[in-house]
């Protein structure tokens, strides 16, 4: 009998571990007396963070200036909430890089991930939505159950990649998981992002992304992650068609004013930012 989504984030907490950093800045956030200070003292503490969080501030995801030197100014620039968020990410990318797998690498896995964090944070703003939330950090751990399924189940995660590509109707992957499986990767996603106390926005792009006619009360982001999956796979192929890659719902886009135009422009400047920070989520 097949696992259930909850059986194998089970497994997968048992291969890995979540930094203690990523709770105590949530619990400081919790805090109204908590300084950007306070936030910055505690990044500091684990110099890896301190280099990656220093990297996003200058990335041109986050500014055209480059010129953040300091965790301080970094927080004050990105905010203090979505600095929990980009923890988060960097934490979870970090935990997960251990979970190998034979069908598909890593690097890809994490390439296409950073086309669509970036494609989040670049369709958000011309939306402008998701203020004071992260869609950087949704749109890269928008896959994570996806991940987590191919290590722990390769030979189903096999089947179901054959399906996908196999049948006539092209069903997404998704989809084919659900035939397999019982249950998808957006299930099992949230079952880890709940596990590790994700915030409730990022949550919601996790276990939507495919779906997002969905009512929740962070639609913006379930939209932007839904859209920004596809804007990743057309960079991937070089294709400014938007036919190209996985179907994008023509009214979720005009319901956040956006258009086919702004789509297609987007796509040199999302390759050119997830380029600048590949290495930083890679696993090596």
């Amino acid at each position: 009998m097949t696992q259930s989504a909850r059986d194998l984030v089970d497994d997968v907490q048992k291969l890995t571990t979540f930094p203690d950093v990523a709770f105590r800045i949530d619990e400081l956030l919790s805090d109204d007396k908590t300084s950007i200070t306070d936030i910055g003292r505690l990044i500091e503490t684990d110099p890896a963070l301190s280099a990656a969080m220093l990297r996003l501030a200058n990335s041109a995801a986050y500014t055209t200036t480059g010129s953040v030197e300091t965790v301080n100014a970094a927080v004050k620039l990105v905010g203090a909430r979505e600095t929990r968020d980009l923890i988060y990410a960097i934490c979870t990318t970090t935990s997960l890089n251990s979970l190998q797998n034979d069908l598909v690498s890593l690097e890809n896995f994490w390439k296409h991930s950073l086309y669509c964090g970036v494609a989040a944070q670049t369709i958000a703003k011309a939306a402008n939505v998701c203020r004071g939330k992260s869609p950087f950090t949704a749109g890269l751990l928008h896959d994570i159950g996806l991940l987590v399924m191919l290590h722990q189940c390769p030979d189903l995660s096999e089947q179901t990649l054959k399906l996908a590509l196999d049948t006539d109707d092209s069903r997404s992957t998704w989809l084919a998981e659900r035939e397999i499986f019982g249950f998808d990767h957006m299930t099992v996603g949230d079952e880890l992002a709940r596990s590790w106390q994700f915030p409730e926005s990022i949550r919601a792009a996790i276990a939507n992304h495919h779906l997002p006619h969905v009512k929740s009360p962070h639609d913006d982001m379930v939209k932007i992650v839904h859209i920004a999956n596809s804007i990743a796979v057309l960079v991937e192929l070089k294709s400014e068609n938007l036919d190209d890659g996985p179907p994008m719902d023509r009214q979720i886009i005009a319901s956040l004013g956006l258009n086919e135009d702004i789509l297609i422009g987007s796509l040199e400047s999302v390759q050119d930012a997830a380029t600048e920070l590949v290495h930083l989520f890679s696993s090596d």
